[in-house]
């Protein structure tokens, strides 16, 4: 609590009790109980607590003290883990044995400046979580239940979404800035909820990324992306390509190179046909993973592109030192084109360093006629945005190619015929 104040954080302290102990200690033995009490100690003890301790406190009940917090939301998303990890079933002789715990949460110094009261008020939640139903974690303060019960069962929805097939896959086209025609297509993830009906990725994609859950999610998308560009391809379009944003969590695991391979082998799309889309801080948060990554990626034929380029860590060291085949610019910088003259500045600006790099400059968010003329005489070579098409199923957008006339080939660009990859 010295500490917490000191830095003007939040602290939190997880009571923890076991549900139905007393149960498997009657039945199967105190031995039979002690090595319960201890594998789930290490479960839990698996989730390796950056910013916290465990204990034992007794009996069957533990505490979890969590430091360094910005929210009570991740004091909650960490009782969830621990409800996870309890759940897991263990294994006592020659039984299987399945526990489940009632978690209260108090907070400093949102209910208490007091020590001991801390620990009351925790253990005062872990009763009542215990009295409704067992296997859930409750706030002390009302206050915060809401929140976090909306929290969590966002998180649940977002485990089932997957498995029952809820996301679905948008495509926005892109177009050469001189021809007009469609050359790609970026992969939007969009959700159907069974209840709220569809939706925003805003409200979605940081609890996918916060629990992990963006790796399972991300690899589904960039198999099904690939596998319906494939299927645009052999429907006589055999020059789209498709691009697929990456999370920075995942562009940083090993995962995303067996995503990539095994998606690209299973849908037979040729590898410069997929383009990922990366953000800049993820090159500022680790640059030398982040650059060992993208040149594996870049050794199996995929193009790389920054995305939002120029609204976050800009730095010409990493254009000049990394693999990439594309910077999108941000479409904050279009909104008043062409008359404000910071914004034509910018995109001057991001449009001809792009060209020196021997990259292609790609606008996001081009709405009207004024824009495009604009961009397309700075020597922007593609564009994407409402003026040629909204975020749409896949065969929308196919019947909507079929009305213009096939892309070119896409490792050239429409403008110039400059190769579009690096290297």
């Amino acid at each position: 609590i010295g500490r917490s104040a000191h830095y003007d954080r939040l602290l939190a302290l997880l009571y923890i009790d076991l549900d139905r102990f007393k149960a498997i200690n009657d039945s199967l033995g105190h031995e039979a109980g002690d090595q319960v009490l201890v594998d789930v100690a290490g479960q839990i003890l698996r989730h390796r607590f950056d910013t916290g301790a465990l204990y034992r406190i007794g009996g069957d009940e533990f505490a979890v003290i969590l430091e360094d917090l910005t929210s009570p939301e991740q004091a909650a998303e960490k009782a969830e883990r621990i409800l996870q990890a309890c759940r897991r079933p263990l294994t006592v002789g020659t039984r299987e044995v399945v526990i489940t715990a009632s978690i209260g949460i108090a907070l400093f110094p949102g209910d208490t400046q007091n020590p001991d009261r801390l620990v009351e008020d925790a253990h005062a939640a872990s009763k009542r979580a215990k009295k409704i139903g067992q296997d859930r974690a409750l706030f002390y303060s009302e206050q915060f239940n809401a929140a976090a019960l909306e929290r969590l069962e966002w998180e649940s929805d977002l485990r089932k979404a997957l498995r029952q097939r809820e996301f679905h896959i948008y495509f926005q086209p892109r177009v050469g800035a001189e021809s007009g025609e469609m050359v790609a297509m970026e992969a939007l993830l969009r959700w159907e909820h069974p209840k709220h009906g569809r939706v925003s990725p805003d409200r979605f994609v940081h609890i996918l990324e916060e629990t992990g859950l963006i790796g399972a999610v991300s690899d589904w998308l960039i198999r099904e992306a690939c596998q319906q560009c494939k299927a645009l391809q052999e429907r006589s379009h055999p020059g789209i390509r498709v691009s697929v944003n990456v999370s920075s969590m995942q562009l940083l695991t090993h995962s995303l190179l067996d995503s990539v391979r095994s998606a690209l082998a299973a849908s037979g799309l040729a590898p410069h046909c997929l383009e990922l889309e990366i953000t800049e801080s993820v090159l500022v948060d680790d640059p030398r993973e982040a650059a060992a990554t993208l040149d594996r990626l870049k050794s199996f034929g995929v193009q790389l592109a920054i995305d939002d380029f120029g609204t976050g860590y800009s730095s010409l060291h990493y254009l000049q030192h990394l693999p990439v085949d594309s910077l999108k610019i941000d479409r904050s910088f279009l909104v008043d084109l062409p008359e404000s003259p910071d914004q034509t500045a910018l995109t001057e600006t991001v449009v001809t360093l792009a060209h020196n790099f021997g990259m292609l400059a790609v606008a996001e968010g081009v709405e009207n006629e004024r824009q495009h003329a604009f961009l397309k005489a700075l020597g922007c070579d593609e564009m994407q945005g409402y003026l040629f098409g909204r975020p749409q199923p896949l065969a929308e957008l196919a019947a909507q190619l079929d009305r213009t006339s096939s892309p070119a080939d896409p490792r050239r660009t429409r403008d110039t015929g400059k190769p579009a990859v690096r290297g």
